[in-house]
C-alpha cells in the first residue's frame, strides 16, 4: 500500500518557537514522515533540513504534477497563520484547530468573503454564484468560515471541540454529517523519560506564571494575592514570570509597583523555557481568563513534570480533573482565594505529583498523539476525501472558467497573455 501524500501547511518547525503548530510540527514529523510522505508549505522561502519544502503559492503547481491525497492545515489565531487561512479557502482538508475563536476578521484576500455561498453551491450546484456587489458580514470570532471548508475539522482543546458539537456543527451545511476529533498537543518525550528534579531551596516557595501584563493574564492579580499573602505565608514567596520580549517595558512598570515582592522576570514565550523555568519552581500557575488564545503545550508540561497546578476556573481549564488541579473562580473573590492557596502551598513540603505525571503521560504523550492523527489522516482518505475533493474539484473548474472569462472580456487579449495569465498559472486558476 502506498503511503498518503499529505500537502503540510505549517510555519517552519521548530521545537523552540512560541508557535504551537511550529513547535507540533517539530514534534510530530519524524514520526509522521515514516508512515506518510510529507510536503511542507509555509510563507516563508526557507527550508526545512529534510522535507521538501515550498512556498504555498507553489502547492496547486505541486499538486498538479503528484497529487497529494489530503490537504493538511493547522490553525491559530495569529498572524502567521493568515496565509491557512487564504489557502484553505483555496483548497480545503483536515483542519486542525487549535483555536476556533479568531479575534480578526482575517488576511485582506479573504475580507468580504462568499464562503457561506460557496459551501452552499458547493452542496447544492443548482443554485447561482454570488452577485459580485453582494456584501457579506462578519459574522463575529467563531471561525465560521475555516470551519465550513475544513472536511475534517480536529481540534486540540476539549472545550472548542465541545461547543463545535454542541452549537457550531448544525449551523454549518458542509459539517452536518461530518465526523470531528479531538487530538491534544503532544509534548516531547523528554519530559516522561526524565525524572524531574527535586528544587534544592525548600525555604522558599517558588511559583511560575507566563503571559504579557495584561488583564486576562492575571499578572497583577497574582502579585495582589503575593502582597495579601505577605505575613501569613510559612516560608518566603518568589515569583519566575516568563515575560514575552515585546512586554519588557510594561512588565518593568509592574515590577516596580511591586517592588517589595520577590520577582524574576526572565524573557520569552516558547514552550521550552517554561519547562526550563518550570522545573526550577514548586506550583505552575495557568490563570488565563479569556475565550481568544490558546495555552497549551504551557499547562501539559506543568503536569508532566510533577508540578502543583493552579488554573482559572473558565475556559479552556474546565477539563482539567479537579483532583489534579487547583482552580480559582474569576472575579471579586480571585485575589483573596489566590492568596489563600499560595498561603496554604507554603505550609506544605511539596513533592513531585506523581497524579499528575500520569495523566499528563496518557493524554500528551508524543507516539498516541501520532497514532491517532495518523488514524484520522486514513480515516479521512479513505471515507471522506475522496468524493469531497472530486466535488471541490468540480466547483473549482467552473469558478476558475468563470473567473477567466471575465477577466478576459475586461482587457486586452494581448496584455492578459502578458501581464496576467503567468499570476494566474502560479495561483492555479489556468486549467492546463
Amino acid at each position: 500500500m502506498k503511503p498518503l501524500r499529505i500537502a503540510w501547511f505549517s510555519p517552519l518547525p521548530d521545537e523552540r518557537s512560541s508557535i504551537t503548530s511550529s513547535y507540533v510540527s517539530a514534534l510530530l514529523l519524524p514520526e509522521i514522515e515514516k508512515e506518510c510522505e510529507i510536503t511542507l508549505f509555509t510563507n516563508t522561502f526557507l527550508k526545512h533540513p529534510k522535507l521538501p519544502t515550498y512556498h504555498y503559492l507553489k502547492a496547486f503547481r505541486v499538486h498538479k504534477d503528484t497529487p497529494f491525497d489530503l490537504f493538511f492545515y493547522q490553525l491559530e489565531d495569529k498572524p502567521s497563520h493568515d496565509f491557512i487561512r487564504f489557502h484553505l479557502g483555496l483548497m480545503p482538508g483536515v483542519v486542525w484547530f487549535h483555536d476556533a475563536l479568531l479575534s480578526t476578521a482575517g488576511p485582506i484576500p479573504i475580507l468580504n468573503s462568499p464562503w457561506s455561498d460557496i459551501v452552499e453551491k458547493y452542496h447544492t450546484p443548482s443554485c447561482d454564484w454570488p452577485s459580485r456587489k453582494k456584501v457579506h458580514t462578519y459574522r463575529g470570532p467563531l471561525a465560521y468560515r475555516e470551519l465550513g471548508l475544513a472536511a475534517v475539522p480536529v481540534f486540540s482543546s476539549e472545550v472548542a471541540h465541545g461547543e463545535y458539537r454542541r452549537n457550531i456543527k448544525e449551523k454549518i451545511a458542509s459539517a452536518s454529517d461530518t465526523a470531528s476529533y479531538f487530538v491534544p498537543v503532544p509534548l516531547k518525550d523528554e519530559l516522561f523519560e526524565d525524572l524531574p528534579e527535586q528544587k534544592s531551596d525548600s525555604s522558599t516557595l517558588s511559583l511560575a506564571i507566563a503571559g504579557a501584563p495584561f488583564v486576562e493574564n492575571r499578572i497583577e492579580k497574582t502579585l495582589r494575592a503575593m502582597e495579601q499573602a505577605r505575613g501569613k505565608v510559612a516560608r518566603s514567596v518568589k515569583l519566575k514570570w516568563l515575560v514575552p520580549e515585546k512586554a519588557r517595558q510594561e512588565a518593568a512598570k509592574l515590577v516596580e509597583k511591586y517592588s517589595e515582592l520577590d520577582i524574576e522576570c526572565l524573557y520569552g514565550e516558547s514552550p521550552s523555557q517554561w519547562e526550563e523555568i518550570i522545573r526550577t519552581c514548586d506550583v505552575a500557575l495557568h490563570l488565563s481568563f479569556t475565550v481568544f488564545g490558546h495555552r497549551e503545550p504551557f499547562p501539559g508540561i506543568s503536569l508532566a513534570l510533577g508540578r502543583e497546578v493552579v488554573v482559572t476556573d473558565f475556559g479552556v481549564h474546565d477539563y482539567l480533573p479537579e483532583n489534579l488541579v487547583m482552580k480559582v473562580r474569576p472575579g471579586e473573590s480571585e485575589v483573596g482565594e489566590l492568596a489563600l492557596l499560595i498561603q496554604k502551598l507554603s505550609e506544605r513540603s511539596l513533592s513531585l505529583n506523581e497524579n499528575n505525571r500520569a495523566f499528563a503521560f496518557e493524554r500528551y504523550q508524543k507516539k498516541v498523539v501520532v497514532h491517532n492523527l495518523l488514524s484520522v489522516f486514513e480515516r479521512s482518505s479513505q471515507q471522506v476525501l475522496p468524493a469531497h475533493y472530486d466535488r471541490w474539484g468540480k466547483l473549482l473548474s467552473t469558478a476558475k472558467q468563470n473567473l477567466l472569462t471575465e477577466s478576459q472580456s475586461l482587457v486586452q487579449s494581448a496584455y492578459f497573455e502578458h501581464a496576467l495569465s503567468p499570476i494566474f498559472d502560479e495561483l492555479g486558476w489556468l486549467e492546463r
